[in-house]
């Protein structure tokens, strides 16, 4: 059941993003609380690291991606310091690598989201 409620959780949040990604965007970079950022990373690495869970924060990664692929980097640093935005991009990467060896809906998307996120790191 907990693997539901926290699948349940992260395709809201997924709805909430693609509804209106400005204003996600915009509360996720709020200079009044910034570890939503990092909430959200700890999130997608913790349940991932688990067996088998990697299909519960698939649409976390969706929204991951995008925010990443978004987002100025100087934006980025002045939420997570650089070296550790590296470490979360590069466990992000692998996550989603490991994802999309299983056949789900979000390949695609994780796919297109990942060419654009390596493509801006070389």
């Amino acid at each position: 059941e907990l693997e539901n409620q926290l699948l349940s959780i992260g395709l809201l949040i997924h709805d909430i993003f693609s509804a209106d990604e400005k204003r996600f965007m915009s509360m996720l970079f709020d200079d009044e609380c910034k570890c939503k950022l990092q909430l959200l990373f700890t999130i997608i690495a913790r349940v991932a690291n688990v067996q088998h869970a990697h299909h519960i924060v698939l649409p976390l990664i969706v929204v991951m991606l995008q925010v990443l692929n978004k987002t100025a980097d100087e934006t980025l640093h002045k939420f997570i310091q650089p070296t550790r935005l590296t470490q979360h991009i590069h466990t992000l990467i692998g996550i989603a690598n490991k994802c999309q060896k299983e056949s789900h809906a979000w390949n695609d998307e994780i796919a297109m989201n990942l060419d654009m996120l390596t493509s801006s790191l070389q």
